[in-house]
């Protein structure tokens, strides 16, 4: 063995020459071909050469990556990642030439491929962007940082699935995370996702736009029951579609999205179930099943809030019920009744407030006892119209009879159903029906009296009334004693009780913008400053404060210097019409006639300082919405600051003169309400 190796030996060092060139040739061949395959992997014809990466190369071509070639995204930049894509080139060449290649072939993509120069390198710094429709997007938040202990990749989002868009967004992985392992209709973020949808929705034939609703604090998941299918889970058949090895009874989840997702930038729907999110089930009316235990037991509730069942009466459905509420909707508190003391759902007027908001918790109870006091005169008034019928009927023509049964017979039905019903369930149907009873009492009384007079005695409004507004719905506007209107203070009760004005003079009573005010401030003026006596503070409360110099946060009262004198001695001539030059040109009555030059620089350094406070205040605002782990002292400290500076800003405003009506307190209230802002600032700092 040693003589061989020496003569091994002696050959090398006789034919060393020879045996250096050979070895070099190997190398600048190996140099050859390990540049040939590098320039011809970097152009992306090349890539579709093999069948199997023909979906791959088809979806690109179509994509908005169809510029850019395959090797910018799918190979490494540096010297060591090019060597490691060029051997594993060369090897799937190889495994596809010897039929032994992966039939569904998987990439690996460096956040640093798409985040290099000229491609999306600012895409970090872009803050939101809009997916789709009105899906607000930050990538920053996604890929800074862990979410749900995992480190994102732009590929875990970013991913392709055959058939599908090269390189688009794979909205299952955006599921996984978001929903699973969450309770039902939540979500891991909220739904801070969708911006609130603009568009008038239609639903069930109801109409209606989401942004009032959310003004209220509706929770989403009261109308959008079930919002995913799917639970995102991995089946263990799914590891064996890469590995070939048993794995323990329990595996770290950490370590796993570590090396699978972080490492190896695996895609989430290779190894979860899909997980499903939209429309899944929307809310729907009666979609408890009562009759399961109690058979029957509310039909004619049933019947009263669906609108039918009233004799000889158009049907005329509940608009909640057209809303698609439920019985729960309503029925939320559960009380304990009986002599089992069983418990039951009854109504309460706070489940009105989490709709409709703030004010409408007296309205069931004032339909209540509206309800009740109606009732009550009608079957007062079918008592007597059915003791005078038993008392004369033996002498009646049958003609009458036959005409007189059956109206006694709807009245009788129709009083029983509204009673029975709970007309609270729709209140406008149960309008109609006693409505109808008493048309029918009338006509029964005219035939058994011809000399009897018909009378109204309900006073109830039917749809097109004036005062159907108060007396359906806004119950509570009658009571309401002072409301504000565009920095005027109004009463409803002087309005429509004392000047019997109707409600839609003032509001919009159809469509979307159902209840919105309609009327100018110049309606107002039409009205009011035609009378030959106002009392101005009676509806302009903002100025008089202003002009007194009252009202503010931390702010010494201080009345204008012509506060002694009477709002008309500037504002005259009323009746002519309101203008803010005839107001000023009221100023030469007293001063010199350019005096009214001053009006307009108080004004304009107003309108300054205002636009700079507002701006400020919207600043701070936003800087302590984003603001999070501040100590609760710190909190409320920053609270405070910020009503009393939004006070103050709010009360100049309000006045609507600029500060022309007391520009020394105006200026006033913006100083300190300036000073308080820029304290929040520091203490967020």
């Amino acid at each position: 063995m040693f003589r061989f190796l020496s003569e091994v030996l002696a050959l090398m060092r006789k034919y060393r020459k020879g045996l250096l060139i050979f070895c070099g040739l190997i190398v600048v061949a190996a140099i050859g071909m390990l540049t040939l395959s590098y320039e011809l992997s970097t152009h992306s014809w090349f890539c579709g050469k093999c069948h199997y990466m023909t979906p791959y190369v088809d979806n690109w071509k179509t994509s908005s990556h169809k510029d850019v070639e395959c090797a910018n995204c799918h190979m490494q930049n540096s010297f060591s990642g090019i060597l490691k894509s060029q051997f594993k080139a060369i090897a799937s060449t190889i495994r596809y030439a010897t039929n032994t290649h992966d039939k569904i072939p998987r990439s690996e993509i460096d956040d640093a491929n798409c985040l290099k120069a000229g491609c999306h390198e600012t895409r970090l710094l872009e803050g939101n962007v809009t997916f789709k429709k009105n899906i607000l997007f930050d990538h920053k938040q996604h890929l800074n940082g862990a979410r749900r202990g995992i480190n994102l990749k732009c590929t875990s989002c970013h991913s392709q699935i055959v058939q599908g868009n090269h390189m688009e967004v794979t909205e299952s992985s955006c599921f996984t995370c978001h929903f699973k392992n969450m309770p039902k209709g939540d979500a891991i973020a909220g739904c801070n996702c969708h911006s609130a949808p603009k568009d008038t929705v239609v639903h069930e034939g109801f109409t209606f736009k989401h942004a009032q609703y959310l003004k209220l604090g509706v929770q989403c998941k009261e109308c959008h029951i079930k919002i995913t299918s799917g639970n995102g889970n991995v089946s263990p058949e799914r590891c064996f579609s890469c590995h070939n090895q048993q794995f323990p009874d329990k595996i770290d989840a950490k370590k796993i999205h570590d090396n699978h997702v972080t490492m190896h930038k695996v895609e989430c729907f290779l190894c979860h179930d899909e997980i499903k999110h939209g429309e899944i089930e929307m809310v729907r009316s009666l979609e408890i099943s009562c009759d399961n235990c109690h058979s029957g037991s509310h039909n004619i509730q049933k019947d009263m809030y669906m609108g039918i069942g009233a004799k000889d009466l158009e049907n005329y459905p509940s608009i909640m019920f057209k809303a698609q509420v439920g019985c729960d909707g309503c029925h939320r508190k559960s009380v304990s009744a009986g002599v089992m003391q069983e418990s039951m759902s009854v109504a309460e007027g706070q489940s009105c407030v989490t709709c409709h908001g703030k004010g409408y918790d007296t309205m069931m109870a004032d339909w209540h006892n509206m309800l009740a006091n109606y009732t009550e005169l009608l079957q007062s008034m079918y008592l007597s119209t059915q003791e005078k019928y038993n008392a004369i009927k033996g002498s009646l023509e049958q003609d009458k009879l036959q005409a007189l049964k059956p109206l006694l017979g709807s009245a009788e039905y129709n009083l029983g159903f509204v009673r029975t019903g709970h007309g609270e369930h729709n209140l406008v149907y149960a309008k109609k029906i006693m409505l109808k009873v008493q048309k029918d009492l009338n006509a029964a009384n005219k035939l058994l009296s011809p000399d009897y007079q018909e009378f109204d005695a309900l006073k109830i409004a039917d749809d097109d009334a004036k005062n159907n507004c108060t007396q359906s719905c806004h119950t509570n506007m009658s009571k309401t004693q002072v409301v504000e209107y565009q920095g005027l203070h109004l009463t409803h009760n002087d309005h429509v009780s004392k000047h019997n004005m109707e409600c839609t003079y003032c509001h919009a009573s159809n469509g979307d913008k159902h209840g919105q005010v309609k009327l100018s401030r110049e309606s107002c003026i039409k009205c009011h400053h035609t009378q030959e006596s106002v009392e101005c503070k009676k509806c302009h409360d903002n100025q008089v404060k202003m002009f007194n110099g009252q009202g503010g946060f931390d702010v010494k009262d201080s009345p204008d210097v012509m506060s002694d004198l009477n709002c008309s001695d500037c504002h005259s001539k009323m009746s002519e019409g309101h203008t803010v030059e005839k107001t000023k040109a009221s100023c030469g009555d007293c001063h010199d006639p350019k005096y009214a030059e001053y009006v307009d620089d108080w004004q304009k350094k107003t309108v300054v300082i205002i636009e700079e406070t507002s701006k400020l205040l919207n600043e701070c605002k936003e800087q302590f919405q984003k603001a999070s782990g501040l100590p609760a002292e710190k909190t409320n400290e920053i609270i405070a600051l910020l009503v009393k500076a939004e006070a103050n800003l709010q009360l100049v405003l309000h006045d609507r003169s600029d500060g022309a009506h007391n520009p020394n307190y105006a200026g006033a209230l913006l100083f300190a309400a300036d000073e308080k802002l820029r304290k929040v600032k520091e203490l967020l700092k």
